[in-house]
């Protein structure tokens, strides 16, 4: 992220496609500047990954007070794809930045889809925790921060405690 006078914002794609590479899937799209506090004017590419365990919980992560969403849950990592990274390091990036892991299994759910903005499309990935969850408290309350069971999943959804892209996507994904 880059903090100017006026507002902060990071260098990202305007997103036109995607290509396979041996490196991973390259973004096709003129870098562009995203401002955080707007939606923009183009399409954009995210990152989102679910991440699992042995006993088939989901790890959620609560959102801290200083970013969109504040103490709601969502997906166990996710943010912008910055240019010049592939997808699949985006989201090895994002997992590093906002709980200090690694990434083992990194697997290719869905996506590009759209989940609450046509202009906002996400590419989900499932992978497993390597390492000792600590999570960034900029970004993440290490409080809520936990692996949840479906059933206690649907108990948060339905008191609306989940941010709405999450939600979106457990139900289109049918786990709600």
């Amino acid at each position: 992220m880059v903090k100017s006078k006026t507002k902060p914002f990071i260098i990202t794609y305007a997103f036109k496609g995607l290509r396979k590479t041996p490196k991973g899937h390259e973004i096709i799209g003129k870098p562009m500047r995203h401002y955080l506090d707007k939606e923009g004017p183009k399409r954009h590419l995210t990152v989102a990954i679910l991440l699992k365990d042995r006993q088939g919980k989901y790890l959620l992560q609560k959102r801290s007070k200083r970013v969109m969403d504040p103490g709601k849950l969502d997906f166990s990592v996710g943010g912008h794809i910055d240019y010049g990274l592939t997808v699949e390091e985006a989201a090895r990036k994002e997992a590093r930045e906002e709980l200090g892991i690694g990434l083992r299994g990194l697997r290719w759910l869905h996506g590009p889809i759209s989940l609450t903005n046509p202009k906002h499309l996400t590419v989900i990935f499932h992978a497993r925790a390597v390492g000792k969850i600590r999570p960034d408290n900029d970004e993440v309350d290490p409080r809520g921060t936990r692996y949840y069971s479906t059933r206690e999943i649907w108990k948060l959804a339905a008191t609306g405690k989940l941010t709405r892209s999450l939600n979106a996507y457990f139900k289109r994904a049918n786990v709600l």
